[in-house]
């Protein structure tokens, strides 16, 4: 047997490799669970937290929403005012009021 390694022998070697790299990695969780937890919940937070694509687009809508209402409330309080000139403006209102 020469000392070069065959292809089989390369893809053994690798998968080996990787589970030994997976066992020390479920050792290490085992060891400090309060370290992944943190981990997991960093990562829970940027998939739900403020600069994620999603939470923009409900803060968007928010504000969207918001600004509609202060539109609403504002053309209530414009037509109210115009219709109180227009009543002021008509000559029974001026002679009911003082104002010739």
């Amino acid at each position: 047997m020469s000392g070069i390694f065959s292809e089989v022998d390369v893809d053994v070697l690798g998968k080996l490799a990787q589970v030994t790299d997976a066992t020390q990695f479920l050792s290490g969780v085992r060891r400090n669970p309060k370290l992944v937890f943190e981990a997991v919940k960093t990562l829970a937070y940027k998939c739900v937290g403020e600069g994620t694509a999603s939470s923009q687009l409900e803060n968007a809508y928010k504000s969207i929403f918001e600004k509609e209402q202060q539109l609403t409330k504002s053309t209530k309080e414009l037509k109210a005012v115009k219709e109180l000139k227009e009543f002021e403006k008509s000559s029974g209102t001026n002679v009911i009021l003082g104002k010739q």
